[in-house]
């Protein structure tokens, strides 16, 4: 007879620590683990304080804290107690927290909401044909062609080669990395109005420092092959990139999301100062920063950025072809959901479960080998403010560890909210999941974890074959922070031509691995797809990882390999790359205009069906076009521009060659008169959808003239071919 027990570890359910509903659940439970350690060594050694990397300065443990604030936040406030503000956008601010002065926060009026910031986790030459975009860098059909020039691309991410020619101009002379900031290198000097790590702002400076600080991913070659796509020149290869002029800015951020959102604000600070416009790409994710329905800290602030004019673009997430998610609609009682949890992870499997407001559920385990079951632990219920039970299964000589963490309303949505880790062992894991409460709906995920706390691969449910157990789904399967309202999210399909080395030939079919919507709350995401398998980019000449090259390029007696990668991170950048081109051709387009122009240009074709104005959970609204984006963003007047506000002629582009927008801040179309300088009328017209044909002007500087009853308005207009 087999010899199997429960061990208690650590069981809590409390109040205690929470006078009222300020922080989500990994927050409580980290305030209770503070709570019980005595010493700083006991604080280093405690694993669930540890996973949210915690830094050390002098004797002092600081975990970093995304906080929501009150009109009457004042940062010198805080700075009395130790704690460093950092960004801060609308009223969602980073800190610097002594793990001592948590309790500051708790007790704060001016702190409304908080949390502590949770890890992150990357997301893994057809590009420039399958979008378009190689007939805009020509101007084909345009007034001009189309490269990002005077557009700043950041890039958020790890891995960066600051050496690499593909960050170069076509000529190798011209250096487009504009400025840098490695949240991990201890050296300084940090930037402006922060306390951690290194800004670099000359081309000297990044050429000395070669490449970012490994972190946790070591010296990887992510961020160089995703800033390749978005914008790379090429290096006289056919890998051009789709904004070959733009201008980059790179952040090698902390692995958490308060890291990400002293990025956002840094790189916003600097385009303001470069009087640029920023397209932010994000090719990273996880799904522990909160229910995945757009409630979070991270979603609201990206949110703000983008209402002050940051456009942010992210990849969708890979798991499409993964069985991970589970839905139960308890319409009769009692009911009870079974399923299996499948393993992959290298440490063990992540459980997150969410239900509706107002809803209760129960969730339990049992462990088996074979068919026999061994041993199943208790129900746990979501009917308490907080619990936390750190446990373990005795079965013969085996000890399998677990545990479990519940609330009964979350602080950003509402919902019942559990969490469960698995430690990977031998046996075979069973789920079970009831409800209190007739018609409530739960949603579970089954992510692995790894050892350094992160991950966002799903691994599926199954049935097993056994009576009464279900298989999983690929639903639900979108992520912080591209489901956040105003961010654009991208999915990945085959390029339409055959990729380099792939000896299946799929021409323009959707990535099997691309993640699909809707999300939560079932709004429909992803808005758009564009080329992400076996993507040819730039890499990291100082990378550990095996690099399999495509081609090579010798730079300054250096060899920069070109490789494919595939996934989601590879179709952000892409499009990434295209809203740098609508903003080189009308830099004045609003967030909301970009995201309606790539959502209204996108090309439908025999593998998207037609789509029309319905959006496909897979596709989005189809594949992005970059030749009918620009096209729509040079016809579309934003009521931001700031010359036609303030009662001036806006033209652009300007210089221009065959075609220019004209707005006087009128309605309607405008009654235009052309000169040249001696005075002579050459054009005595009205523009078309505002633009104005000027191809039969030859090379040279006019006067362009809009007239009405109320107003007499002229502008130089140059035009160069």
């Amino acid at each position: 007879m087999r010899k199997y027990l429960i061990l208690a570890v650590l069981c809590m359910a409390t109040l205690a620590l929470q006078a009222q509903n300020k922080c989500g659940l990994e927050t409580k439970l980290f305030r209770m683990q503070v709570s019980k350690e005595k010493s700083v060594q006991a604080l280093e050694n405690n694993n669930y304080i540890q996973k949210f990397n915690p830094t050390k300065e002098g004797t002092t443990l600081y975990i970093s804290v995304v906080a929501k604030v009150s009109p009457s936040f004042e940062k010198e406030e805080f700075a009395a107690h130790g704690i460093k503000s950092g960004s801060k956008v609308g009223n969602i601010v980073t800190m610097q927290v002594p793990l001592q002065k948590l309790d500051v926060l708790e007790t704060s009026a001016d702190i409304l909401q908080y949390d502590v910031a949770r890890p992150v986790y990357p997301l893994l030459q057809n590009s420039r044909f399958d979008t378009r975009a190689d007939s805009v860098q020509q101007g084909l059909d345009l007034p001009q062609g189309y490269t990002g020039r005077n557009v700043l691309i950041g890039i958020t991410d790890w891995g960066f080669d600051y050496t690499n020619p593909n960050f170069y101009d076509s000529t190798r002379r011209v250096y487009r990395i504009y400025k840098v900031w490695d949240q991990f290198k201890l050296s300084g000097p940090a930037p402006a109005n922060f306390s951690y790590g290194t800004e670099l702002t000359t081309k000297e400076a990044m050429l000395e420092a070669k490449c970012d600080t490994p972190g946790v991913y070591n010296y990887s070659t992510h961020g160089s092959h995703v800033a390749g796509i978005a914008g790379g020149s090429g290096c006289r290869t056919k890998y051009k990139g789709i904004a070959p002029d733009a201008n980059f800015m790179f952040v090698s951020f902390k692995l958490n999301e308060a890291g990400a959102l002293d990025a956002f604000a840094w790189l916003k600070d600097q385009a303001r100062e470069a009087g640029k416009r920023l397209v932010v790409n994000m090719s990273w994710g996880m799904y522990s920063f909160g229910a995945n329905d757009g409630t979070s800290l991270m979603s609201q602030a990206i949110n703000s950025y983008a209402d002050s004019g940051v456009v942010f673009v992210s990849s969708a997430g890979n798991n499409g072809d993964v069985n991970f998610h589970l839905m139960k609609v308890f319409d009769s009682l009692p009911d009870t959901l079974r399923s299996v949890v499948q393993f992959s992870g290298e440490v063990g499997e992540g459980i997150s479960a969410w239900g509706n407001v107002g809803g209760r559920f129960k969730l339990g385990l049992a462990f088996s080998s074979g068919d026999s079951v061994f041993r199943a632990t208790p129900f746990y219920e979501t009917n308490q403010s907080v619990f936390y039970c750190d446990t373990a299964i005795i079965i013969g000589t085996d000890t399998i560890r677990y545990d479990v963490a519940m609330e009964s309303a979350n602080v950003n949505n509402g919902r019942p909210y559990a969490f469960v880790n698995i430690a990977k062992s031998n046996y075979m894991v069973h789920l079970f999941v009831t409800s209190a409460q007739l018609g409530d709906t739960v949603h579970l995920w089954n992510v692995y974890n790894k050892k350094d706390h992160a991950g966002n691969t799903g691994v599926a449910f199954v049935s097993d074959g056994r009576t009464g157990y279900v298989n999983g789904d690929n639903a639900y399967g979108l992520s912080e922070p591209t489901i956040a309202d105003k961010c654009i999210t991208v999915a990945a399909h085959y390029a339409d031509r055959i990729q380099e080395r792939d000896s299946t030939y799929y021409p323009g079919n959707i990535a099997s691995f691309s993640s699909r919507g809707p999300t939560l709350t079932n709004n429909k995401k992803p808005e758009i797809s564009a080329p992400g398998v076996s993507v040819v980019s730039s890499t990291n000449s100082y990378t550990a990882d095996y690099i399999n090259p495509v081609t090579t390029v010798m730079y300054r007696g250096r060899p920069y390999h070109f490789t494919g990668l595939s996934g989601t991170s590879m179709a952000s950048p892409t499009v990434t790359g295209v809203v740098a081109l609508m903003l080189e051709a009308n830099p004045y387009l609003t967030v909301d205009q970009v995201r309606d122009i790539i959502i209204n240009t996108a090309r439908n074709d025999n593998m998207t069906g037609q789509l029309n104005d319905n959006c496909s959970l897979r596709w989005g609204y189809g594949k992005v076009d970059a030749m009918a984006a620009v096209k729509k963003a040079l016809e579309t007047v934003s009521i931001h521009h700031p010359e036609a506000a303030s009662g001036k002629l806006a033209v652009y582009p300007n210089p221009a060659k065959h075609s220019v927008f004209v707005d006087s801040g009128a309605e309607g179309d405008e009654e235009v008169q052309v000169y040249g300088l001696d005075g002579r009328l050459l054009i005595n017209g009205r523009t078309h959808g505002k633009m104005l044909d000027v191809s039969q002007l030859g090379q040279g500087i006019y006067i362009i003239k809009v007239s009405s009853e109320l107003f007499s308005r002229t502008a130089k207009l140059v035009i160069a071919r």
